[in-house]
């Protein structure tokens, strides 16, 4: 028989599981501390992110902040790259800390009964209330006594349903599959219509009181009580270690086990059921949804297009639709029909696991990338879908100065006031009407595409309109001076553009160097200038002049240089 405590006690003296998680604690210099992030320091200490990421122990120059966000603003995934302990982790984390402990709507938690010696609970599903049936759990199955592939009887006492009273015979089957039991009861139709008239619902419960084992029972309604409770901001953002075996989806969304008849949840997908009740609840108030985050550590171990392909088309399926919202094709978890799958969180919070579930548009994927020989190179598609930021500059004699002397000063940085007050997992659409409202300041990026043309390596009516976008959202958030516009597409190029060639060895068809001329000239005229990279990665002339593309010229020549 199972075992537990009678129900009795009330929802807000519950005890709730205590929640541990392994939080990576941000460190100087490199070092990690085995210690929890404290995200009520955000407010107290910190009400910008740039002083978020400094009260941490770390500096970052705020253009590359700047770009990340704008990259997060304007599509939810970005990717890092560049060797290892240049802070592409800790810049993701620390991002996603700062905008995790922003208040989102409450969630509810309701009351769950306790099985007991004596009493058990049964869920009332949709399934019951269509066609009377109703399923124990598989920890449930001692309190009935039904042999394999049999039919029997019980008699239960109905007290407080309407219209249903005194002694009623219920009809309990047990079919068995693959040497399991699968019972099921038969709710009698009288009953059934009492659920109408008393207005049961699938948040109910029948309550099963052992007056007789095995064949006589005492049957009562049990409505659940509920709360509002707050969501923790741990629980907004997820921190996933890729391993190299990973070879399809199941490692990010899981399985049903059949033989357990339980779906096996990950990490990714308890994120995700978290922003879809958020984003739900959200709509229903009428106010934006809070933002929640994946990041994923050292993606490319594995084949970024084989575990990840189902979210990458899930997310460039997006459109809008004629009223105005956004639809998508949904993630596919599971085809079991019968029963609602439930998962209850450490906090007591409910979710339904569905057997379809699309991607929340408040959730921003970020991924760290090493390129190296243990590692997979950036296919088209993966690189088309994302914002690729290089993690390439080292400036020690900046880091050994601190914050006060690494400032680079470029035009595109967002103000302090700007981080603290953006509104990321805000989803919006790049459409054509973007690109014709900055047509003018696209011209750097139709030409340069134009150079692509002869090399076969052109882009799209897409990414051209993803381009606008981030040019559109930096023109509004940074400024509309055309050196803060040009920097925007010079961003874009180095973003969207130079990732496509990461994992060359050598110049194809001489493609590289007309890149290279053109970022330099704004042509495709072979350059004369000399060219250096500086300490924050840019390109800089010799001769003291700027090149049309600084950012994309550096990344270019050093991956150029790297070619010998």
């Amino acid at each position: 028989m199972a075992q537990g405590n009678p129900l009795g006690v009330t929802l807000a003296a519950r005890a709730l599981a205590e929640h541990s998680r392994n939080n990576l604690t941000l460190a100087p210099s490199g070092q990690e501390e085995d210690t929890t992030v404290d995200t009520d320091a955000v407010e107290a200490d910190a009400a910008d992110l740039y002083a978020y990421i400094e009260t941490r122990g770390f500096h970052f120059p705020r253009e590359l902040v700047t770009r990340y966000l704008l990259a997060l603003l304007t599509k939810p995934f970005a990717l890092f790259t560049g060797i290892s302990g240049t802070g592409k982790t800790k810049l993701a984390l620390l991002t996603a800390e700062f905008y995790a402990a922003r208040p989102g709507t409450r969630a509810r938690r309701w009351e769950r009964p306790v099985d007991g010696d004596h009493e058990f609970y049964l869920p009332i599903d949709a399934v019951t209330l269509r066609s009377g049936t109703i399923t124990p759990s598989s920890d449930q199955l001692d309190y009935f006594n039904v042999p394999p592939g049999a039919t029997e009887t019980f008699t239960v006492s109905i007290t407080n349903i309407l219209g249903a009273h005194g002694d009623i015979t219920f009809r309990a089957t047990n079919l068995v599959a693959d040497g399991r039991k699968h019972l099921t009861l038969q709710v009698p139709s009288t009953v059934r219509r009492a659920f109408e008239e008393t207005g049961v619902t699938e948040r109910d419960y029948l309550r099963f009181e052992i007056v007789e084992e095995f064949k006589r029972y005492r049957v009562s309604l049990f409505r659940p009580g509920s709360e509002e409770v707050d969501v923790p901001a741990e629980d907004r953002y997820e921190f996933i270690s890729v391993r190299p075996n990973w070879s399809d989806h199941t490692a990010l969304l899981g399985t049903f086990n059949s033989h357990y008849e339980r779906y096996e949840r990950t990490p990714v997908v308890e994120l995700l059921l978290r922003a879809a009740r958020e984003e739900r609840d959200a709509r229903a108030a009428g106010v934006k949804p809070a933002p929640y985050f994946l990041v994923f550590d050292e993606m490319n171990l594995a084949r970024i297009e084989h575990y990840f392909s189902d979210f990458l088309s899930a997310l460039e399926s997006r459109r809008r639709d004629h009223d105005g919202t956004i639809r998508q094709e949904p993630l596919h978890l599971h085809r079991v029909d019968a029963a609602r799958l439930l998962w209850v969180d450490h906090v007591g919070i409910e979710y339904e696991i569905p057997e379809r579930l699309e991607i929340p548009t408040n959730v921003l994927f970020t991924g760290t990338l090493n390129l190296d020989e243990s590692t997979y190179g950036l296919s088209a598609k993966v690189v088309d879908r994302a914002n690729t930021i290089a993690f390439s500059a080292v400036d020690f004699a900046g880091f050994l100065r601190g914050a006060e002397g690494s400032d680079d000063g470029s035009p595109l940085e967002l103000s302090a006031e700007a981080t603290a007050s953006i509104e990321l997992g805000t989803f919006a659409l790049a459409e054509a009407s973007d690109s014709r409202a900055v047509a003018k300041e696209l011209e750097p990026f139709v030409q340069l595409n134009e150079l692509l043309v002869r090399h076969d390596q052109h882009y799209g009516y897409r990414v051209l309109n993803d381009v606008a976008f981030y040019v559109r959202s930096a023109q509004q958030l940074v400024g509309d001076s055309p050196e803060v516009l040009h920097a925007a597409v010079d961003a874009c190029v180095l973003q969207k553009v130079v990732p496509k060639f990461y994992g060359w060895k050598q110049d194809r068809g001489g493609m590289l160097r007309d890149l290279l001329s053109f970022c330099v000239e704004g042509s495709a005229m072979p350059t004369m200038r000399e060219i250096q990279v500086d300490a924050n990665d840019r390109a800089v002339c010799i001769d003291g002049s700027t090149p049309y593309l600084p950012r994309a010229a550096g990344r270019l020549a050093r991956m150029l240089g790297a070619m010998g």
